[in-house]
Formats: structure tokens, C-alpha cells, sequence
């Protein structure tokens, strides 16, 4: 078969996915849209994006809810850009809403608000199939793609909708922040829904999103972190202590990422009552999102790519003691799984 002829096939699949998507959300009223706890551009693009397709397609309205905060400030901008109004899980009224659709993650990972005793009718997703998928009436999960904002891109351009330039810059930036600017494997749909969605986009709003103004607290964090930072052959950890912004955790494990010899990283860091986690790796086969599932184990829930990951571990006794030993065992269990035994932490600096 052609490139050409096999291009066409993939093309005329996913035209079939979205009109499956509208036929089963036709005659539907109100939709609840939930992307992941702590959302970011990813999930946040990929949300905006069905909610513009139900609404444009069929009229539908829908709610965004997630719970958790938006932490880093380029996200805190893009929402603020968006205008983007979001209702906590928490208060919802789950029986005022006829479709409930899950995206960029999956019901039962516990990365999401959605309750157990509720069924989605809907979920697209690019992760790893870890959830409860059964009895979803539609599900399209993508290995193969870098992020759920190119498939939402995919059935907004195969049903005909036309996309704003608001909502292009938020899947735009959902694509590139998820491929890292591409750094990460990344495929050919990924690339064709970032160059489509390219000429539509606000750069003035892009440029001020991604470099958003950072508050002071920000270095006093990173600070810390150098302070703490330290090495076991060429994985690096770093503890960021009690914070204000989860959203540090991760982007300082990106940080960390940049660090000569450093192959792999680790933060920890604690957030409303819970200790948080984030890994990165620039080697595939180590498999973060692996990684973390098994570290954390039934001490709370995780998920993730290969290379970048994050979990979180609920700290019931609100103690320094549970919370190092929560530490310990995940520290203890991802070693076990890089094969590092009984070495000494190696500070990475010497602050002041």
C-alpha cells in the first residue's frame, strides 16, 4: 500500500471516529466535560476543544470540571487568556448532565474527579490504557499520538468546524507543550494538527503565555530545590518541601532534566495534604509513567508517558514521619527498578 493510499485510510478513520462521537451526543442537552485533576495546556486544549465541537455540531452546552489548581503561570496565563471558567468536581451535580465525557485521561486512574458510581459516555485519551473502559460507549485512546489536543484538532477540522483563534492558540500550545517543543517522539498527525492550527494562533498571546511573569516565591522554591538536589549515578532528586504551586514539581524535574549527568529525575514535593511526585527521563526504556505506577503502588495513584510521569500519595496523618516514609518507599521502589543500590546522595552544588 502507498503512502498516499495509507495517509487516505487513517484520514477516512478518523472522520469515522467523530461522526460516531456526534451521532452518540445527538439529542443531548448538557455535557460534562472532565479532563485530568490539575489540568494543563494538554488537557485543557483537548477540553475546550470537544466542548467547541458539541457546541458547534450540535448545539449541545457543556461544563469544564476538573479539580485541583492550575499551577504553573504559563498555564495560569493561557487561562487567563482563554477566559476560561472552570467548576470544581466538588461541587457538581452529576444528575444535571445527560453525557459525560473524560479526556486526556481515563475514568478509574484516579488522576481524575469523575466518582466511581458514574459512568462515562465518553473518553478520549492518548495515554496508556490503564483505566476502566468498560461500558464506555465511545472510546478512542491513541498510543501512537503526543497528545490529546491533535486528536480533538483531528475532529474539529474532519467535522467542518470552523476553529477560533482563541481556541487554536490553546490546542496549539496543548501540542507543544505535551511533545516538550517536539523533543519527545512525536508523530506525523502531531506535526500536520500543529502546522494546520499554526497560521490561526495568536503569537502575541503565545509569546506572553510563554513567558509568563514569575512571582518571587518561585526562587525561594527553586532555591531549595538546588540546595537539596543530589545525584545517585545519573539519577537526580530533588525535595521541594511544602509548596504553594504544585505546579513546581513538575517544572522543576524539567529543569533538573537539563543537569549534566543526569539521566533521570526525581521531585517530590507536599501540596494540600498530599505528598506530590514527578519524574522525568530522557531514555524511553526507563518508562516513567511504568515506573511511577509501581513506586507509588496502592499508596495512591499515578500515571504517565515514557518519558515524564507524575503521582500523588495522600498524607492521612498530616505527619513529617508519614511523609518520609512514604519518600522512603517510593525512592526505594524506583532504585529497585533502575538498579541502583547503596548509593550515597552527591549534592549537585554547595548553596549558601
Amino acid at each position: 500500500m502507498s503512502k498516499s493510499v495509507l495517509s487516505l485510510s487513517v484520514e477516512n478513520m478518523a472522520k469515522k471516529k467523530v461522526e460516531k462521537l456526534l451521532a452518540l451526543a445527538k439529542g443531548k442537552k448538557h455535557a460534562l466535560i472532565m479532563p485530568h485533576d490539575y489540568a494543563d495546556p494538554d488537557a485543557i486544549g483537548a477540553a475546550l476543544g470537544l466542548k467547541t465541537l458539541l457546541a458547534k455540531k450540535l448545539g449541545i452546552d457543556a461544563t469544564v470540571s476538573f479539580n485541583g489548581v492550575v499551577g504553573r503561570q504559563e498555564n495560569c496565563m493561557l487561562c487567563e487568556y482563554l477566559g476560561l471558567q472552570v467548576f470544581p468536581a466538588d461541587g457538581l451535580d452529576y444528575d444535571s448532565y445527560d453525557l459525560i465525557a473524560i479526556v486526556d485521561c481515563q475514568p478509574g486512574t484516579g488522576n481524575n474527579s469523575l466518582p466511581e458510581e458514574r459512568q462515562a459516555d465518553i473518553v478520549v485519551d492518548h495515554h496508556p490504557v490503564e483505566g476502566d473502559l468498560e461500558g464506555v460507549k465511545f472510546v478512542d485512546v491513541r498510543l501512537d499520538y503526543g497528545s490529546s489536543s491533535t486528536i480533538l484538532t483531528e475532529y474539529l477540522l474532519d467535522a467542518g468546524v470552523s476553529i477560533s483563534t482563541e481556541l487554536a492558540t490553546a490546542l496549539l500550545y496543548g501540542i507543544k507543550t505535551d511533545a516538550m517543543n517536539f523533543t519527545r517522539k512525536t508523530k506525523e498527525s502531531d506535526i500536520r494538527m500543529y502546522l494546520a492550527l499554526f497560521n490561526l494562533i495568536d503569537n502575541d498571546a503565545l509569546s506572553r503565555i510563554e513567558s509568563a511573569g514569575l512571582p518571587r516565591e518561585y526562587f525561594q522554591v527553586l532555591r531549595n530545590a538546588v540546595e537539596d538536589a543530589g545525584t545517585y549515578d545519573d539519577v537526580l532528586v530533588s525535595d521541594l518541601g511544602e509548596l504553594d504551586n504544585p505546579g513546581m514539581i513538575g517544572e522543576l524535574a524539567d529543569l533538573f532534566l537539563r543537569a549534566e549527568g543526569s539521566g533521570t529525575v526525581l521531585c517530590f514535593g507536599v501540596y494540600d495534604g498530599k505528598l506530590m511526585i514527578s519524574i522525568r527521563s530522557l531514555d524511553p526504556k526507563v518508562h516513567a509513567g511504568r515506573i511511577i505506577r509501581y513506586a507509588v503502588g496502592r499508596r495512591g495513584t499515578a500515571g504517565g508517558h515514557a518519558t515524564m510521569a507524575g503521582g500523588q500519595i495522600p498524607l492521612l496523618k498530616d505527619t513529617k514521619k508519614e511523609e518520609e516514609e512514604h519518600r522512603k518507599a517510593v525512592l526505594d521502589r524506583v532504585f529497585s527498578k533502575l538498579s541502583i543500590e547503596g548509593k550515597r546522595k552527591k549534592k549537585i552544588t554547595k548553596c549558601t
